[in-house]
């Protein structure tokens, strides 16, 4: 029977054996872990020469960076900066290789290749710039037909870009100081829809002027004075009634010497009927703008001509009971432009220009008889018709 309630007896011998191992277990682990018995572990152990929890030294060098490509959000590598500046000089290089093959086929076209200089109108059609060709470095595209070069508003030599269009810009870019090239004053004939879109200097309104109605006919007509652009002919007329008038042109006093005897109030024929006159404010002769409200844009180019058909020009010279009078074949024939920089000319239209003359003469689509020579092959109306 077991007595719970008795006292248990410890054999002396017994514990004192157990405590024995417990210290001798304990020297061991401190001699393996470098413990100091009664202190704490510390984390990490401390190296020693054969311990098992020490660690390698890390070398103090960095790693090796790796290269991989910088790819794009939306997939492919990143160009390197040095690679997309070689594409810009590669792409630019093509453009003006481009512009420079479409210059020299335009000026070949022309027949002006090989010329020292270019006549290009400043975009308000006030000069006509003589810039040296060298000097140009866009032209219109061909397929265009543009019939008149005209300077590009937003194109800068300092800032090339400024020009949106770049290769497909419909006007002219040219890298030299229009200051320093000879410039010429010239007047455009426009219909306008109000006297207020007239860019040219008028004189002033309140005086009427009789005048023939058409150039070289003896009908005499009534002309408002404010319906006169500036030239030394309107200028003339208008001292007769005012000897005191000072004409001013751009914003600068233009000074004109008043002859003896002045040329009498004649119309200008350049002006009339070739629609440009080139001495523009420096014109002799007077020059009239017609005002059509019914207009629907700003302003229209004037296109006048004396009527022909192509028969009556090509006539055979038996029939006419003369000889050596029809014109020949090579008479240049010039197709009017669908889209003109001047305004709106009707599709279809052709104009002839006869060898060193500078009057064109309109002529209907429907009378001409087979191909017109060269009708293709010209882009609008000559250089020579432009500056009569």
């Amino acid at each position: 029977m077991v007595n719970y309630g008795a006292t248990p007896t410890v054999n002396p011998s017994a514990f004192m054996q157990l405590a024995a191992m417990n210290a001798m277990m304990a020297n061991m682990l401190a001699a393996q872990t470098s413990l100091t018995p009664g202190a704490p572990p510390s984390y990490p152990p401390p190296a020693a020469a054969g311990a098992p929890f020490s660690f390698p030294a890390m070398p103090a060098v960095s790693p090796a960076p790796v290269n991989k490509p910088v790819l794009h959000p939306n997939g492919g590598a990143l160009d390197t900066a040095a690679e997309k500046t070689a594409k810009k000089e590669q792409i630019l290089a093509e453009k003006v290789a481009i512009e420079m093959a479409n210059i020299r086929k335009i000026f070949r076209k022309q027949g002006r290749e090989g010329a020292p200089t270019v006549n290009v109108y400043d975009p308000t059609f006030h000069y006509i710039y003589e810039v040296p060709t060298a000097a140009v470095t866009h032209l219109p595209p061909a397929k265009l037909n543009i019939t008149r070069l005209v300077l590009c508003r937003s194109y800068h030599p300092s800032e090339p870009h400024r020009c949106l269009q770049q290769h497909l810009c419909k006007f002219v870019h040219v890298d030299c100081d229009l200051t320093t090239v000879p410039a010429q004053p010239i007047h455009v004939n426009y219909t306008y829809r109000a006297l207020a879109n007239c860019t040219y200097s008028r004189l002033p309104e309140g005086e009427v002027l009789e005048i023939p109605s058409e150039s070289g006919k003896e009908e005499m007509t009534a002309m408002p004075s404010d319906h006169l652009l500036i030239t030394r002919g309107s200028v003339w007329w208008y001292r007769k009634l005012h000897p005191e008038y000072t004409a001013v042109v751009d914003d600068k006093v233009f000074e004109v010497k008043t002859p003896e005897t002045p040329a009498p109030s004649r119309r200008c024929v350049n002006y009339d009927h070739g629609c440009v006159c080139s001495d523009g404010h420096h014109c002799a002769y007077l020059h009239f703008i017609t005002v059509d409200d019914t207009l629907s844009a700003p302003f229209r180019r004037k296109i006048q001509a004396s009527a022909a058909t192509y028969e009556e020009m090509n006539k055979p010279a038996e029939e006419e009971g003369e000889k050596d009078t029809a014109p020949p074949l090579e008479h240049v024939w010039l197709r009017a432009a669908k889209a003109d920089v001047m305004g709106d000319s009707p599709e279809g239209t052709y104009f002839y220009l006869p060898p060193g003359g500078m009057t064109l003469t309109k002529v209907d689509k429907s009378a001409v008889v087979g191909e017109i020579p060269g009708a293709e092959e010209s882009g609008g109306v000559s250089e020579a018709s432009q500056q009569s």
